[in-house]
């Protein structure tokens, strides 16, 4: 097991269209003037130009990675808002006193019924995954899965991932079947590092904005809780 306390650089790594939001491009060049001036964690960026279909693209990026020297993979989505001190942060993570191999920081989806939901997820016998409700702030979360727009992970998971799924085009990153359910690369990706054992967290007191036609954040989540608690408060006293 490497000591990942003792890292060797980062490499940021993303994908995008032929458009990348301004507001994910003014959040990267501040992180890279800050640690440019700082502390001078990041050794490389890694970009690739992708269509709908990101499989190719994500598993190019981690290639890319590999080739080259550093320890850790900084993975970004091109639609995410992000503080400059966003690799300090990770880096500084710790569970169980030590820097955990793969940790994310906490942001948000949309779903079909309008509502925000953390990227936070569990296996669930019912489905892929179930994502909890509430989580605890400012912690070290462990999860069975999150979004990889946020993601830092080091070089020896994505080694031992390789060494399980070499004989595959997509190693890495592939839609694949669940529990007779078709789940998204990156969901093949965290059933990948289950069946190896590879614990993955999220650390909740990192916060990135997801962009969508505005951009998704912790304090709209927490207005919704507030709301979703009114409303039950006021449906028992009807009951």
């Amino acid at each position: 097991m490497p000591d990942a306390t003792k890292h060797s650089g980062v490499s940021l790594g993303f994908i995008h269209g032929y458009d990348v939001a301004a507001m994910f491009m003014t959040s990267l060049n501040k992180l890279l003037s800050y640690d440019s001036a700082n502390s001078k964690h990041i050794i490389s960026v890694i970009s690739e130009y992708s269509t709908v279909n990101i499989n190719n693209e994500r598993n190019n990026v981690v290639r890319d990675f590999l080739a080259g020297p550093t320890e850790w993979l900084l993975m970004l989505d091109a639609d995410v808002v992000f503080k400059e001190t966003l690799v300090e942060d990770l880096l500084a993570s710790r569970a169980d006193g030590s820097l955990p191999l793969v940790v994310g920081g906490l942001y948000f989806g949309f779903g079909g019924d309008g509502l925000l939901f953390p990227h936070i997820y569990n296996w669930s016998d019912d489905a892929v995954v179930s994502i909890p409700k509430r989580y605890e702030p400012d912690s070290m979360v462990r999860v069975d899965a999150t979004g990889v727009g946020c993601l830092l992970v080091h070089r020896s998971v994505f080694e031992r991932v390789y060494e399980q799924n070499k004989d595959s085009v997509f190693p890495w990153f592939s839609e694949s079947i669940i529990k007779n359910r078709l789940a998204g690369e990156d969901f093949t990706f965290f059933h990948r590092l289950s069946a190896l054992g590879i614990p993955a967290y999220v650390n909740t007191s990192i916060r990135a904005g997801h962009i969508k036609k505005f951009e998704l954040s912790e304090s709209m989540y927490t207005r919704q809780l507030l709301l979703d608690d009114y409303i039950e408060e006021k449906e028992n006293e009807v009951g």
